[in-house]
């Protein structure tokens, strides 16, 4: 039970990681230009500043636009990866077919690929091979041994959430 109870945390955080990266992700209110005084000064530094882009990962709108992409997905296999937890502890007969699911999740969200950015794909993908590894273990009937999988893949996973918020904020 204290196994599940760590899970149950592990899984929360998870998905307040990624709510928050999702967060982040969002484009941040625009702030009052200093081009005007920099174009009476100098235009060629103007233009070297407005071309220059985002200043972190977290503010590139095309890994934004990647992270709204698989939000779905995400969610997906935060709501399977505690049922397959359960289901695990149960060893009853809907494992397999529960593991199964989630598999089938994962599959979804790696297929959103790495995104524009290696990093922050790098970082976001953590802990998904695990998570398939561990479901497939589960297929076969080897609770047991899905369990700790499946353990060692939250806490990939939890590590690249962590990565992941931090690539996002340029640190």
């Amino acid at each position: 039970m204290r196994r599940v109870g760590l899970l149950l945390v592990l899984l929360i955080a998870i998905t307040v990681a990624g709510w928050a990266a999702a967060g982040r992700a969002t484009p941040t209110p625009a702030r009052p230009s200093a081009a005007p005084v920099a174009a009476r000064s100098n235009s060629a530094t103007t233009s070297a500043a407005a071309s220059s882009g985002p200043r972190t990962p977290g503010e590139d709108p095309a890994v934004q636009g990647w992270l709204r992409s698989r939000t779905a997905a995400q969610v997906d296999v935060d709501n399977l990866l505690w049922r397959t937890r359960v289901a695990l502890a149960g060893s009853g007969p809907q494992a397999p077919a529960v593991c199964g699911q989630f598999r089938a999740a994962v599959a979804r969200l790696r297929a959103a690929g790495t995104g524009p950015d290696a990093e922050v794909g790098r970082s976001a993908t953590a802990g998904l091979s695990a998570f398939d590894h561990a479901a497939a273990t589960c297929q076969r009937g080897d609770y047991a041994a899905a369990g700790a999988e499946l353990d060692r893949a939250v806490a990939q996973r939890s590590a690249g959430q962590d990565r992941l918020d931090a690539v996002l904020d340029g640190d």
